[in-house]
């Protein structure tokens, strides 16, 4: 892994490892339910959420590719979607890849890792969150 850190924006959200293993920072509130991102309260009488890390491997339900100027020095095109996440009930939109943008297909096994891609609010190189297809994964 390099020295580059996740984008301060989204320290909330993630967490890098020192083993270079990305987990989600979701929030566990009294009956049970998972949260992501983690919310400061649950629920009616607003009672504080449990942090709990879940390691991001699931299955695409759905992505879309963009090929228009991608923001934050983002190549172009990319992929986007929505993940749903082993076991826990979440489904969560972030980036997607695989061996090309467009062997992308619902189904396939994904696991959240993060890599040197574009920059941060404040122009610094940064890594990010992405859901790269499993090998040998195939809808």
């Amino acid at each position: 892994m390099s020295n580059h850190q996740l984008p301060e924006e989204l320290a909330h959200a993630f967490r890098v490892g020192e083993d270079g293993r990305v987990v989600l920072i979701a929030g566990r509130a009294p009956d049970g339910r998972l949260s992501f991102p983690r919310p400061d309260w649950c629920g009616e009488d607003l009672i504080a959420a449990e942090t709990v890390e879940i390691a991001g491997e699931g299955e695409i339900h759905c992505h879309t590719i963009v090929r228009t100027k991608a923001p934050y020095g983002l190549p172009t095109p990319y992929a986007v979607g929505y993940v749903d996440i082993d076991g826990t009930g979440l489904r969560v939109f972030g980036l997607l890849e695989g061996p090309t943008i467009d062997t992308l297909a619902p189904g396939q096994r994904v696991r959240l890792g993060a890599r040197p891609l574009g920059v941060d609010n404040g122009g610094r190189a940064c890594l990010r969150p992405v859901f790269s297809v499993a090998e040998g994964s195939r809808p």
